[in-house]
């Protein structure tokens, strides 16, 4: 859970607007030289954006998935507290 502490603590941030400097320069460098928006290489920098939440989520989310996915498994076998409702029998009886 290191990356969290990374997340809260903003650490990544300053390395994300340095990579997203360098595509913004690598853009205007690419308009300046004739790149036009079929280019294909004005695309590639055009849609590279790195958002600071949605990268630091995607790392997390692959950190939690595992413990989560572990809680969620010893849950559902816990008697007192999982659900035992048959979700699928319920809406049949819905349609029928």
């Amino acid at each position: 859970m290191n990356y969290l502490e990374i997340y809260i603590d903003e650490f990544n941030d300053n390395g994300i607007q340095i990579a997203n400097a360098f595509l913004d320069v690598m853009r205007y460098k690419l308009t300046a030289l004739g790149a036009d928006s079929t280019d294909t290489f004005a695309n590639v920098f055009d849609n590279s954006d790195i958002e600071t939440e949605q990268y630091s989520m995607n790392i997390l989310s692959e950190d939690l998935k595992p413990i989560v996915s572990d809680l969620r498994n010893i849950h559902m076998k816990d008697s007192n507290t999982a659900s035992d409702i048959d979700y699928q029998s319920m809406v049949k009886n819905i349609i029928d």
